[in-house]
């Protein structure tokens, strides 16, 4: 147990990356997914900023960090879908473009099946997502067809982050789920404390976060690497 030295809501702006994979599976949701996304911007308030990254086997960075939504928004009308799918190699460039950002961060992450084209492996992208202080917002589209690899990647992703997964079966429900995320960050609490444990020896720190109110369910970090700052 810890003693919490901090806690309030969460109000700093956030800046974001939006993640659209554009690869020759997503042709005929293409249309219905851009304006699912646009209207995700709309949410972003003044303060807040966001980049617009598509997918297929490459990655692309269709619009740079801005707070601008007519901006975004037709960065994210230039998608077209074809090719492969790097899944992996979209989440490294994200977390090398947030991470020299302060403040809060977090990615929306759309893709409808497995990783087929990425130079990165799952394994090096979760070692970053524990090591980069950026919560993850994971979309499998097309529930049905999803593997169970796919689905439990993608959830391992958002759980590690304090994120949240989502496996809508059609892209006509994606509306709701960027409605739900942006609720979600605007739902935030920020809690501090400083360990007791000392020792700066690069293990990994698990967190645990409980709360007395009833039906109640928190949502942190699974944890941190005790490391000199």
């Amino acid at each position: 147990a810890q003693t919490i030295s901090e806690f309030a809501q969460e109000t700093r702006p956030i800046t974001m990356a939006i993640l659209i994979d554009t690869s020759g599976s997503m042709r005929e949701e293409i249309g219905t997914v851009q304006e699912a996304a646009k209207s995700f911007v709309e949410t972003l308030r003044p303060e807040d900023r966001a980049l617009i990254v598509d997918f297929d086997e490459n990655v692309y960075l269709l619009q740079d960090v801005t707070a601008d939504h007519a901006v975004l928004q037709y960065a994210i009308e230039g998608t077209d879908a074809e090719g492969g799918t790097a899944i992996y190699d979209a989440l490294f460039a994200s977390y090398r473009k947030l991470g020299k950002i302060e403040g809060r961060k977090a990615v929306v992450l759309l893709t409808d099946g497995a990783d087929t084209n990425s130079r990165f492996s799952y394994k090096k992208v979760l070692e970053l997502t524990r090591t980069h202080d950026i919560v993850i917002y994971s979309i499998g589209l097309g529930a049905t067809v999803l593997d169970v690899a796919v689905r439990g990647s993608l959830k391992q992703l958002a759980d590690e982050t304090g994120g949240r997964s989502y496996f809508p079966s059609s892209a006509e429900e994606l509306k709701e789920i960027y409605q739900q995320i942006a609720l979600d960050l605007r739902s935030q609490y920020a809690v501090a404390y400083s360990s007791t444990n000392r020792t700066a020896d690069g293990t990994w720190r698990k967190i645990r976060l409980e709360t007395s109110a009833k039906g109640a369910k928190v949502k942190t970090r699974r944890g941190y690497y005790a490391v000199t700052p």
